[in-house]
């Protein structure tokens, strides 16, 4: 079957270092539950991430990132802003659908 429309919107923003945080990523239009959804940061790091897939509502599906405070301070060592990066692989050809969004980490003064 083929997936003629696939969107994946993703959802982060501004977080403080000493918060723990969840990041979003909407997977629109499909047709079935979507399992290994990828995420990975442009971010220096070990990429060791708490990821759910998340359950299938209708044609949507959303996936979350969770961020600990620790895992938010060390990104914010590398730099104020971090891009994070949510893939799916659909159809036969198991094409690449991918959103990005930046996260900016606020340490406290």
């Amino acid at each position: 079957k083929q997936w003629y429309q696939r969107r994946v919107a993703i959802t982060a923003g501004n977080v403080y270092s000493m918060d723990s945080h969840k990041i979003s990523c909407v997977l629109s239009d499909i047709p079935s539950q979507v399992s290994g959804v990828e995420w990975v940061t442009d971010s220096n790091t070990a990429n060791v991430y708490s990821a759910e897939d998340g359950t299938i509502a209708g044609t949507s599906q959303t996936s979350s990132l969770s961020l600990s405070s620790t895992q938010l301070t060390n990104l914010k060592r590398n730099g104020d802003i971090t891009t994070f990066t949510c893939t799916i692989l659909v159809g036969d050809q198991k094409t690449a659908v991918s959103a990005t969004q930046a996260l900016t980490v606020f340490a406290p003064s």
